[in-house]
């Protein structure tokens, strides 16, 4: 197997979304937000070409600590009820963190959904079972926090890219937690656009990467693609200076 050449995922949600076939001039934002990390490049296109002005993220930040900020809240409505904690059953909490991501998603497309696990711990030789009503707001006001860290990775990328939010003309997102509506509108609060949703958000890196490598493959010839490092990159002298 010989790896031919590597390309960033937002650089590839980019090609999916077909952004080669405008006619036009225009920079563009891909934001990426998965299960363990998020990412946000800036690049632009003209004339077939591709060229990526500037990339940034935080890889300690993504959809699993968007769980555990719904896990910890079921964790503690469960002991202020039943006054047992969960913590220290792993086969409880591994149902507990199921649970909650099956509630996360559910909430990206209705407002109100339940959390049951019945028999999920004993006291004084009685079972005990877990229900727990969970809506779209708690969950936000739960993960809004977390959400919030994006922020700076995102200012920092246009501005590396020496660009302001209003000269990006189209803001594509991918990736499993872009579906959630408090992520949506939380980009195009710092942006200023409406993000783009035409394509499947867990599909579209791979139809992407399929496209470069028919560019490799010489099967399309009218893209050129011009990628950089996946992180800011600086010098720093003795003394800090």
């Amino acid at each position: 197997l010989k790896v031919t050449r590597i390309v960033n995922e937002p650089t590839a949600a980019a090609l999916a979304y077909g952004i080669d076939k405008s006619d036009q001039e225009q920079k563009i934002m891909v934001f990426s937000f998965g299960g363990g990390t998020n990412d946000t490049t800036v690049m632009d296109f003209g004339g077939g070409v591709f060229e990526v002005l500037s990339t940034s993220g935080d890889t300690q930040t993504g959809g699993a600590d968007l769980d555990k900020a719904v896990m910890d809240y079921v964790v503690d409505e469960f002991r202020s009820k039943t006054g047992v904690d969960l913590t220290s059953d792993l086969s409880a909490m591994a149902r507990v963190k199921e649970a909650s991501e099956k509630a996360k998603i559910e909430l990206s497309t209705i407002l109100t959904t339940d959390i049951d696990l019945p028999y999920v711990a004993m006291k004084e030789g009685q079972p005990l079972n877990l229900h727990l009503t969970l809506n779209r707001a708690k969950l936000e006001q739960l993960t809004r926090p977390i959400v919030e860290k994006i922020r700076k990775p995102i200012i920092q990328t246009i501005k590396d890219a020496k660009l302001t939010p209003q000269q990006l003309a189209k803001i594509i997102v991918f990736g499993g937690q872009t579906k959630m509506p408090l992520v949506q509108q939380f980009i195009e609060d710092v942006v200023g656009k409406k993000p783009e949703r035409g394509l499947d958000p867990m599909e579209c890196v791979a139809l992407g990467a399929a496209i470069q490598g028919g560019v490799l493959a010489g099967e399309i010839s009218d893209i050129v693609l011009l990628d950089v490092t996946p992180l800011s990159l600086g010098v720093e002298t003795l003394g800090s200076v």
